[in-house]
């Protein structure tokens, strides 16, 4: 447990020295459009008017930055570094959920490194805190998965919760559980229980959107998974899709590490596989159109599902070394590390994500064993 928590509080140190953060502005003209309303939200709080200036579906994440107001008033702060700080909490959150886990610490080691250090996950959420509504769904979704897996009904409940207030993507968390109650995961009881809170949740959040910033509720989900048939439709362009689908792929390629990890003697871990697939198909359907830049973003939002990867694995400790240097390595996209301040760094960031995959397939298809029992 010792050997977890200070590796833990090493690695987080080393994450810390080795970003690169934006301030307000420079978030929003480096592509961060969302941070515009969550600002308006945590520097205005409830107000009528901002129906009529932001689009309904960043209105519906308003409690998390409602709380980034009140810290920054008590704390007489600017609500940016409030954001900042909450993104270092959920990030120590992530910490404390994986240390209940029955597992090795160095398997501990290995999940925590791989979602703190993903570029598309926390790289990005501390380099641009006002994407708190990101960070709170996928630390809800490690909450709950690591619940399920310990079977703490208080747990679930508690990533469900934070999952309602951060964004309306909780409402995946329906479909997600019907599949793991079909996996055996889940009783009948407790998957109807958990899918009343979340549609209660969901429904009550809205109504209250109405209510504080006006506005309505446009059908964007039908927006969104109508996307990309209008784009193939209106405006298909094959650089358009080279763009969008290759960011997917790339994105695809930070995970390359996971290689390691399939084991095909381990079937069940092919469901979590699919909830993770299943959780990019809302981005996906999006399409060029709607969408756009964000698929990487959105895409990362999945990463806990494949936590369970990692807590039955047969690796050897040489391999989860190694999947912890290779998590580390493709963390340091241009944007978000130290890599900004490098000339090139962009085309350093994509070579040294696309050299290690194949060298990775290489070496386990004819270097190192990577399971203990060969």
């Amino acid at each position: 447990m010792r050997t977890y928590s200070l590796t833990s509080f090493l690695l987080f140190i080393v994450f810390l020295i080795t970003a690169h953060t934006f301030n307000y502005d420079e978030a929003a003209l480096v592509g961060y459009a969302d941070v515009e309303p969550y600002h308006y939200i945590s520097t205005h709080g409830i107000n009528n008017d901002a129906g009529s200036i932001y689009p309904y579906r960043y209105l519906e994440r308003w409690p998390l930055h409602l709380i980034v107001k009140w810290g920054s008033e008590t704390f007489n702060l600017n609500v940016w570094i409030i954001y900042r700080y909450t993104i270092i909490i959920l990030g120590l959150l992530c910490f404390v959920v994986i240390k209940k886990l029955n597992i090795s610490d160095l398997k501990k080691i290995a999940i925590f490194t791989f979602i703190i250090f993903n570029p598309y996950s926390f790289r990005l959420y501390y380099a641009v805190p006002g994407m708190v509504s990101d960070c709170a769904l996928l630390v809800s979704f490690l909450i709950v998965i690591c619940g399920i897996l310990l079977k703490s009904h208080t747990q679930i409940i508690l990533g469900i919760l934070l999952a309602i207030i951060a964004r309306q993507n909780s409402i995946l968390l329906i479909p997600i559980l019907v599949i793991l109650y079909y996996s055996k995961y889940l009783s009948k009881k407790n998957l109807v229980i958990y899918c009343l809170i979340i549609l209660f949740g969901v429904l009550s959040i809205k109504l209250l959107t109405t209510k504080f910033y006006g506005g309505y509720n446009s059908n964007y989900l039908f927006n969104y998974f109508s996307g990309i048939i209008l784009w193939i439709f209106n405006n298909f362009s094959i650089s358009s899709a080279i763009s969008f689908f290759g960011r997917y792929i790339f994105f695809l390629l930070t995970l390359s590490g996971f290689i390691y990890l399939i084991d095909k003697d381990h079937k069940h871990i092919w469901v979590f596989i699919i909830i993770f697939l299943f959780t990019h198909l809302q981005p996906l359907m999006g399409g060029p159109l709607i969408t756009s830049g964000n698929i990487q973003r959105l895409s990362a939002l999945g990463l806990p599902f494949l936590s369970p990867l990692i807590i039955n694995s047969s690796l050897n400790n040489k391999s989860i070394i190694c999947f912890i240097v290779i998590s580390v390595m493709t963390s340091f996209h241009h944007h978000s590390s130290i890599f900004y301040y490098i000339d090139n760094g962009r085309i350093l960031f994509l070579s040294l994500v696309l050299v290690l995959f194949p060298l990775i397939v290489f070496c386990r298809r004819f270097g190192f064993k990577t399971d203990n029992n060969k």
